[in-house]
């Protein structure tokens, strides 16, 4: 292999590198730059990194892992590894963080639908329903398109245990909560589906 076609592979990497970073300092690291000869000699960059960074802060995750926990329970619940994404989620179940406990709810909601005795699976839903109210009391101004989605996932599972009045009379409020959902993301194929079915 050629000299150039080295550094076109090396330059490759490190730009891989440099993308998948979750934050500046793990980039620079990816790099091998300190953080100040990243700045020195910079001058018009250092004022964007800085104002560039000052915007991160108003998004800045509540714990650091925040955004890995998010990814990593997400993976397991696609590949319906319930249990271990439970596992995770359930240290979270006091927290105030909604798109955590909507997470909580949906593997919970799963557990539920798995189980074979009917006492388990009431406890599963009235378990999941539990964290979903608290998911949506801890909503955001913008709303959390999950927390709804799954809160009307949920009462329907609720209001099947209770019966089919307590069911009808919930369907009110599936409808409602997915509404919700899709104002905030009406792109999402499922929900519109189970809109559609319940119409």
């Amino acid at each position: 292999m050629n000299s150039r076609m080295r550094g076109v592979r090396s330059m490759y990497t490190m730009f891989r590198r440099f993308a998948t970073a979750a934050t500046a300092s793990q980039a620079m690291r990816f790099m091998k730059i300190s953080p100040r000869s990243f700045f020195v000699g910079a001058g018009g960059t250092s004022l964007a990194v800085s104002f560039f960074s000052a915007k991160e802060d108003k998004t800045k995750p509540p714990f650091p892992n925040y955004d890995i926990v998010i990814r990593e329970t997400d993976t397991l619940y696609d590949n319906y590894l319930i249990d271990n994404a439970y596992n995770i989620l359930r240290k979270y179940e006091t927290s105030e963080y909604p798109e955590l406990l909507w997470r909580l709810a949906r593997v919970l909601c799963e557990k539920g639908k798995q189980s074979k005795a009917p006492a388990d699976r009431k406890k599963y839903f009235l378990e999941s329903f539990t964290v979903i109210q608290r998911a949506l009391s801890c909503e955001p101004p913008e709303g959390s398109f999950g927390a709804h989605k799954w809160m009307a996932i949920i009462l329907d599972y609720v209001g099947e245990i209770e019966g089919t009045k307590s069911r009808i009379a919930k369907s009110y409020e599936v409808r409602k909560h997915l509404e919700r959902a899709l104002e905030i993301n009406g792109r999402d194929a499922t929900t519109w589906h189970i809109l559609g079915i319940i119409n």
